[in-house]
């Protein structure tokens, strides 16, 4: 799963000719299609991208998105109070 701005350019670099003196990652060899959906705003490709993630890697999503638990909860006393109430 990939995420890009530029979807030619980044295509052309992984599926284009392999150059001998680069390293870099070419998937011209290993690559069966392409799939891939436009979104109109970061927050719907944030979106597309953990609900893909979600999907296809259901143990290490987390991971991918890079999702940690919330570092600190804050709670209210007087909250708490009229809850009880």
């Amino acid at each position: 799963m990939i995420r890009t701005q530029n979807l030619q350019r980044r295509l052309q670099r992984l599926l284009g000719p392999m150059d001998p003196a680069s390293k870099r990652l070419n998937l011209r060899d290993f690559a069966k299609g392409i799939r891939y959906r436009l979104t109109g705003s970061a927050f719907e490709q944030t979106l597309t991208y953990y609900q893909h993630a979600k999907h296809l890697f259901p143990k290490r999503y987390r991971n991918l998105m890079r999702l940690r638990p919330a570092a600190i909860l804050k709670v209210s006393c007087a909250t708490l109070i009229r809850a009880a109430m």
